[in-house]
């Protein structure tokens, strides 16, 4: 009996301890969804598979991060290598989303709605106003321009070529300030050009007069002579508050009056023609002063043209552009000195790797020197490094159109692109984009950057497929002829 009522005992004090043991266990999993705080998992041990698919499409379709203007975007990331992101990632396996962050300074267009995709890679097509084929680049002749009709930042179209200003990663007060000083330098060299008239000369020390000074500062003659002027001004102010009376009517002059007048005329005129005599002409009796043909012909804009006005300088601008004048000697000397400064930066930032910078620079060498090649050229290789390819294709034309003999050069793209992996990793992307819309501008890009690597075949190849697209190209003819002047110079070899 006594056996049995310990084997009761015992199977009593087990059934208490597991019945114990297992109630805390259910407490916790009520618990943990109550508090917030407490994962799901809590008290479970080993992975949990989801009860619902997984949606690898489109899951985490929200990526917030600070895009430019602060906004967040939707949508899957549409990047494909790192050289689409601007600064350095730590690592060649990493494709960050960021590539567009920045300060909302660099917000083109503030208040209104910016689309987050880049243009070059949501497009399927690149045919432009029903028209297909390549586009003939339009180059303007600096002679026909007026000197003062310069791109302003509000307006860097022309700068970039295409109108695009994702790659622009500089503010644009860099833009600013080189655009100024070389329109202040070049009004001020031009206007000290000039024969001085006594209006100018008058004008010319009151913008030399630059360091505002107070009255109390003066010596005592001085400060009587400002008093002085501060007085009459006042008092020609209080005149003109004043109802105007009408002119009373002029008395006819005299024949004596007349002769006299027609003597300090001529006088007049012979002294202006010993300054300048092949601007000024008179015409018989009507003393009217006017310009020869020639010269008509140059200062009438042409038909359906507005004509542009000097923009006006400040004081400290006038101060800035004299001071660079007398240091350089004149404005041809002080534009060489910048845009050699500008490509060598541009320069540089290719040989680091900071593809966008250099484009920047080129832009700002472009400023002093419009009708380099090279600064067209850099340009284009810098975006192709940085995946802008179409716009590359759009510069290595202009390129080509001002220097043919452009084509001919080698290019050491490993080099650029830091390795032939690199390189190969560029061009199979711009491949891509080649086989997903078969634009003519990728199909000149490719080619040419086949025909730099040395694999004839696959550039040649490239132009066949694009067929009619790119037929009557000056740029695709430079590059079939310099893609068959390198086969035979390397003896039949295409590749």
């Amino acid at each position: 009996m006594t056996l049995r009522y310990k084997i009761l005992a015992a199977a009593l004090v087990v059934l208490i301890s597991f019945v114990t043991f297992a109630q805390p266990q259910r407490g916790s999993n009520r618990s943990h969804l109550l508090n917030p705080t407490q994962p799901v998992t809590a008290g479970q041990r080993g992975l949990r598979r989801s009860t619902s698919e997984i949606d690898y499409q489109n899951r985490n379709l929200l990526i917030t991060g600070n895009v430019a203007g602060n906004r967040n975007f939707r949508g899957n990331v549409p990047y494909q290598s790192q050289y689409e992101f601007r600064g350095s990632l730590g690592s060649d396996d990493l494709n960050d989303f960021i590539r567009r962050s920045a300060d909302p300074i660099y917000d083109r267009n503030p208040g209104t709605y910016t689309p987050y995709y880049l243009p070059s890679q949501t497009v399927t097509t690149l045919q432009r106003s029903g028209q297909s084929g390549l586009q003939s680049p339009t180059l303007l002749d600096p002679s026909v321009m007026n000197v003062y009709q310069v791109a302003r930042p509000q307006d860097l179209e022309s700068l970039t070529f295409t109108g695009t200003r994702d790659y622009f990663t500089g503010s644009t007060d860099d833009l600013e300030r080189e655009l100024d000083l070389q329109l202040s330098v070049l009004q001020v060299d031009e206007y000290q050009e000039r024969e001085l008239s006594p209006t100018d000369i008058t004008s010319l020390v009151e913008r030399d007069d630059l360091k505002p000074q107070r009255i109390e500062d003066m010596d005592e003659d001085e400060q009587d002579l400002r008093r002085g002027e501060l007085e009459r001004l006042e008092r020609k102010f209080d005149e003109s508050l004043e109802p105007i009376e009408p002119d009373e009517p002029l008395e006819p002059l005299t024949p004596e009056e007349m002769v006299e007048m027609q003597k300090e005329g001529r006088v007049i005129r012979e002294r202006r023609e010993a300054v300048e005599p092949e601007v000024l002409d008179e015409e018989e009796g009507d003393g009217m002063e006017v310009l020869p043909e020639e010269k008509m012909e140059e200062a009438e804009p042409e038909e359906g043209e507005e004509p542009v006005e000097e923009p006006e300088l400040t004081p400290s601008q006038k101060a800035r552009a004299r001071e660079i004048l007398e240091e350089y000697g004149s404005f041809e000397a002080f534009a060489e000195e910048r845009y050699d400064k500008h490509m060598s930066r541009a320069n540089g930032l290719l040989e680091e790797g900071k593809f966008y910078k250099a484009a920047d620079a080129f832009d700002l060498a472009a400023i002093y020197k419009s009708k380099e090649p090279d600064v067209y050229a850099g340009k284009s290789l810098a975006l192709f490094a940085s995946g802008s390819y179409v716009t590359s294709s759009y510069l290595l034309q202009r390129t080509l159109k001002m220097e043919p003999g452009y084509v001919e050069e080698d290019v050491d793209l490993e080099e650029l692109m830091g390795g032939k992996a690199k390189l190969s990793e560029r061009v199979k992307d711009l491949q891509s984009w080649y086989d997903r819309n078969n634009a003519p501008e990728l199909a000149l890009l490719l080619s040419y950057v086949h025909y730099q690597m040395g694999d004839y075949d696959q550039a040649r190849a490239i132009l066949e497929q694009a067929g009619e697209t790119v037929e009557g190209s000056e740029a695709v003819q430079l590059i079939e002829g310099a893609i068959e002047k390198a086969v035979k110079s390397s003896g039949g070899s295409g590749s």
